[in-house]
């Protein structure tokens, strides 16, 4: 918890990511049910959603722009400034107007101080809290990140690729 604080007011969590969550599990969490906030599935829609809880704005707005259901990797930029009241979501460096929210201010009452960060899963225990998912620079920031850095991510970190090569007597080597 020793970053909390920070992100009761602003925070941007930026990260690419390859595969679909289950109805109700998220690819980024503290939480993000009752408490707290998550970077997840819209439900048992096909699109993405910021859920952001303790805030004046609709916990978990539906993302209308990407089917985010495919075999491809997507950088999300989830973005959050309770000073300006706007909550936000990019999927490609490209705003999804389903979650583009205003008159969001915080702070937030329910930052989840006392759960864990987890990536690809939930902070539930027990079997099935995960999300069948890769992700790769996951960045979690305190501050609101504007339209243009989040556009200066994407070059900065290309999608992630899988290189194989052979080595001959020892095999195939993945990276």
């Amino acid at each position: 918890n020793t970053f909390d604080l920070g992100l009761s007011v602003q925070m941007s969590i930026a990260f690419w990511a390859k595969g679909f969550p289950d109805t109700g599990n998220p690819w980024v969490a503290k939480k993000g049910t009752d408490f707290g906030y998550q970077v997840a599935r819209a439900g048992s829609t096909s699109f993405p959603t910021f859920t952001q809880t303790g805030t004046p704005g609709i916990d978990s707005p539906t993302g209308t722009m990407l089917n985010v259901n495919d075999t491809a990797w997507h950088h999300f930029a989830a973005v959050w400034d309770g000073i300006s009241g706007t909550r936000q979501l990019y999927v490609d460096g490209t705003l999804d107007p389903g979650v583009n929210l205003t008159g969001d201010y915080g702070p937030s009452s329910n930052i989840a101080a006392f759960e864990y960060l987890v990536l690809g899963g939930r902070d539930l225990g027990g079997l099935g809290s995960y999300t069948p998912c890769l992700l790769n620079d996951v960045r979690i920031y305190r501050v609101a990140l504007s339209q243009a850095e989040v556009l200066t991510l994407l070059p900065a970190s290309p999608r992630p690729r899988l290189n194989s090569r052979n080595t001959a007597a020892s095999g195939m080597r993945l990276a």
